[in-house]
């Protein structure tokens, strides 16, 4: 059983860091975004 109790953590893990990913793509998008309202305006 710890075999498989070790997988949930590591895919939970997994998940972390992939939110962590998108966040970082979106922060990077909206100031992109931003910057180039900006520059409409």
């Amino acid at each position: 059983m710890m075999g498989q109790n070790s997988l949930v953590i590591a895919s939970g893990e997994a998940v972390k860091q992939s939110r962590a990913v998108v966040r970082r793509a979106l922060d990077c998008f909206a100031t992109l975004a931003m910057t180039k309202v900006g520059v409409l305006l």
